[in-house]
C-alpha cells in the first residue's frame, strides 16, 4: 500500500525555504557588489551579478508556485552561477574564488542531489582550472580541498535534513496503530483520484468500512484487545489493496479504501473479498469479528463531499441490513 506521494512538481519545504533564504541573502550580499561594480564602470562583472540576482528571483518565484518552468530556470541559474564564478576569478582573482564557497552551499541546498553533485563537481573543475594563477602554488590546493570539504559536508547535512523531513511527513500522514493513512491526506488523495479519473475516463470507487459491534469489543475485552482487532482488520486491508490504491483509518473503527480503476461491480467484488478475509480470521478468540462495507463509484462531475456521503450511506445500509455484508 502506498504512502500518499507529493503533489506533482512540488518542491519539499526544505529546498523551498533554502531557495527563499538564498535569494534574500543574494540581494543583501551580491546586490551591493553588483552596484559597486556598475558604479565603477566594471560593466561585465556588474551586469553578470545583476543577471544572477534576476534569474535567482525568477527561480524563487517559479519554485514557490511549482511552475512548469522551475526545472529549466533552476538549470539556467546554476549555469549562470558557474559562469559568474569563472568570470569573477578571471577578472578579479581571489575575490572570485571566495564567491565559490557560497555557490557550493547554494547548489547543495537548492538542487536535487544528483543535479547538485554535477554542479558541485563542475564548480570544483572551474576553481581547479582558474585558481592556481591567482592563488599561488601553495594556496590553491588548500582552496580546492576546503571547497571540496564544504561540498561534502553540505551534501551530508542536506541528506540528513531530507531523511528527517521524510520521516516526519510519513508520521504526519500515517496512523501509527494500523500503518494506514490518516485524515490529514484524505482530501488531497481523493482530489488526485478524481482528477485522474476525469482526465483518463477511468473508474474509481470508495469502500467505506466499519467494524461491527466494536464498542462492545472494547468494553468487554479492553482497549488493548480492541487495538489488536484494529490491527488485524488493517492487515486484511493491506493484503487486498493494490499498488496505487490507498487505505485510510478515519478514526475509531472506521476505514476507507480508494480503489483506482475499479467500477462499482469490481469494487463490490473487492469489498466482498475483504469482508470474507476479516470474517475468516480469528481476530478475537471465541468472538466473531466482522465488518460492514459500503461501495460508491465516483460519478463524473460529482463533488468529493457527495461521493463520500454516498459511500457512507451505503455503509449505513449494510449495517442496518444486518451487518457483515456489502452494500452498493
Amino acid at each position: 500500500m502506498n504512502i500518499l506521494p507529493h503533489e506533482h512538481g512540488r518542491v519539499d519545504d526544505f529546498r523551498l525555504r533554502a531557495t527563499h533564504l538564498i535569494a534574500f541573502a543574494s540581494l543583501i550580499l551580491l546586490g551591493p557588489f553588483a552596484i559597486n561594480n556598475l558604479l565603477n564602470t566594471r560593466w561585465v562583472i556588474g551586469t553578470a551579478s545583476m543577471l544572477v540576482i534576476a534569474v535567482l528571483l525568477l527561480t524563487t518565484w517559479c519554485v514557490a508556485r511549482s511552475h512548469p518552468w522551475s526545472r529549466p530556470v533552476t538549470l539556467l541559474l546554476s549555469t549562470l552561477v558557474l559562469s559568474f564564478i569563472a568570470l569573477s576569478i578571471w577578472r578579479q582573482g581571489m575575490i572570485g574564488v571566495f564567491w565559490s564557497y557560497p555557490a557550493m552551499l547554494a547548489f547543495c541546498a537548492m538542487l536535487p542531489v544528483p543535479m547538485a553533485t554535477v554542479f558541485c563537481l563542475l564548480l570544483l573543475g572551474v576553481v581547479s582550472a582558474l585558481a592556481p594563477p591567482v592563488a599561488g602554488a601553495e594556496l590553491w590546493p588548500r582552496v580546492l580541498a576546503s571547497l571540496l570539504g564544504v561540498g561534502v559536508f553540505a551534501q551530508l547535512f542536506v541528506r540528513v535534513i531530507e531523511h528527517q523531513q521524510e520521516a516526519l511527513r510519513k508520521m504526519a500522514q500515517t496512523d501509527p496503530l494500523t500503518r494506514l493513512l490518516n485524515r490529514n491526506t484524505l482530501r488531497d488523495c481523493l482530489a488526485a483520484a478524481v482528477a485522474r479519473a476525469a482526465a483518463d475516463d477511468r473508474a474509481v470507487s470508495l469502500l467505506s468500512i466499519d467494524i461491527d459491534h466494536f464498542k462492545s469489543i472494547n468494553d468487554g475485552h479492553g482497549h488493548a484487545v480492541g487495538d489488536d482487532v484494529l490491527r488485524g482488520v488493517a492487515e486484511c486491508l493491506h493484503t487486498h489493496t493494490r499498488m496505487g490504491e490507498y487505505g485510510f483509518r478515519l478514526g475509531g473503527e472506521e476505514f476507507l479504501l480508494v480503489l483506482d480503476g475499479c467500477d462499482q461491480v469490481i469494487a463490490k467484488a473487492r469489498a466482498e473479498q475483504i469482508r470474507r478475509c476479516v470474517a475468516g480470521r480469528e481476530l478475537l478468540p471465541g468472538h466473531a469479528v466482522t465488518v460492514s462495507l459500503g461501495v460508491a463509484e465516483w460519478r463524473p462531475g460529482e463533488s468529493i463531499a457527495r461521493w463520500l456521503s454516498r459511500s457512507d450511506q451505503c455503509l449505513y445500509q449494510a449495517k442496518h441490513s444486518g451487518r457483515d455484508r456489502v452494500a452498493a
